[in-house]
């Protein structure tokens, strides 16, 4: 079994999530993607995120109709910010130890990557896949760290979670940047207004 560990705030998840997911899915053939919200992000402030069951049930919705898509509530269920090393150390102990995961992130996460916590162990225990992202500019090389990665340029579109809540709050529509269920998810719980 191959999985891809797609983690992020996901406030709220939106199709340029969904089609980068499903890009790197096919490049790396892979068997399915696991999406995983976030409790606390590390470099974000906390009173920021909207409340975490709802970012979960936009999830569930937007990824429902795609049988290799699945969710994980792994750090969720745990206290305090959510470090990614903690993450793949305990889904390597919830799944099979044959289980090949590979963790995929932006290139806008690279370019931080050594502000995150135990950085070179991740790069010890998985592959790191690193997709482009529309409107990413590389703000600096990270080939001083010596880390080894993968590189995959995937289609993408520009959409991200601070333009979905920015047009909320403005009264502007966001049909076709979200799915359906998840605009009336919003719609119907009010959030970002």
């Amino acid at each position: 079994m191959k999985i891809g560990i797609f983690g992020g705030t996901f406030d709220p998840i939106h199709l340029g999530h969904l089609l980068v997911a499903q890009e790197v899915l096919i490049a790396l053939s892979l068997d399915q993607i696991l999406f995983i919200p976030v409790r606390i992000p590390p470099h974000k402030p906390a009173q920021n995120i909207t409340p975490a069951h709802h970012r979960l049930a936009m999830v569930k919705m937007a990824i429902a109709s795609n049988p290799r898509f699945h969710y994980s509530e792994i750090e969720l269920q745990r206290e305090g910010k959510s470090y990614t090393i903690d993450t793949i150390i305990g889904l390597r102990r919830t799944f099979p130890a044959e289980t090949e995961f590979f963790l995929l992130i932006g290139e806008d996460q690279l370019n931080a990557i050594d502000t995150w916590k135990d950085y070179r162990k991740i790069f010890e225990l998985v592959p790191v896949v690193v997709f482009t992202r529309a409107g990413t500019v590389k703000r600096r090389e990270v080939t001083h760290l010596g880390l080894t990665y993968t590189s995959l340029r995937v289609l993408n579109i520009e959409i991200s979670g601070t333009l979905i809540r920015e047009r909320i709050r403005q009264g502007q529509p966001i049909k076709y940047l979200v799915p359906e269920e998840v605009e009336r998810y919003i719609l119907e719980n009010r959030l970002y207004t």
